[in-house]
């Protein structure tokens, strides 16, 4: 019998980071089929693949304004994007492998602020104006991986 495999693409890119570093797309694109592939030999047996279905989101692409400094920031034209959109481009390319895209729900995306820097903020121990750039994160939603998977 063939075996599918899921991968939840989030969790797959923070925990290789974690372990191997920063990589190329290419060699990480590489790394995910040959990991999936090794899953596939267990007891002495070695199982069929039948497909490896990756879900992630594409990049955001959004235009905004930090709010603690001001600055625009073009998320479609970062390191972070460039990269996931060749990670993504070099999934298509490899055999067997499934990439189902959601998207992010950018009408919900906003800005948060670093626990430390608000429990700091209600405690009038800084201000607002003591705020940097490096405080605040834009937080948007992932929509539709979970339809895919279904």
């Amino acid at each position: 019998m063939a075996t599918a495999i899921l991968v939840d693409g989030g969790f797959f890119l923070i925990r290789y980071r974690t372990l191997r570093g920063n990589a190329p797309p290419k060699q990480v694109a590489r790394a995910l089929h040959w990991m999936c592939r090794r899953h596939l030999r267990q007891d002495g047996k070695v199982r069929r693949l039948y497909r490896i279905f990756f879900y992630d989101c594409p990049p955001l692409s959004k235009k905004v304004h930090n709010p603690a400094s001001g600055k625009p920031i073009d998320f479609a034209k970062t390191q972070t994007a460039a990269w996931r959109l060749a990670f993504h481009d070099e999934l298509r390319k490899l055999r067997k492998v499934a990439l189902r895209l959601g998207y992010l729900n950018e009408r919900s995306g906003h800005w948060e602020l670093r626990p430390d820097k608000l429990k700091a903020l209600f405690a009038k121990k800084i201000t607002v104006a003591d705020l940097a750039e490096a405080d605040v994160k834009y937080e948007v939603q992932q929509k539709g991986v979970d339809m895919r998977i279904g």
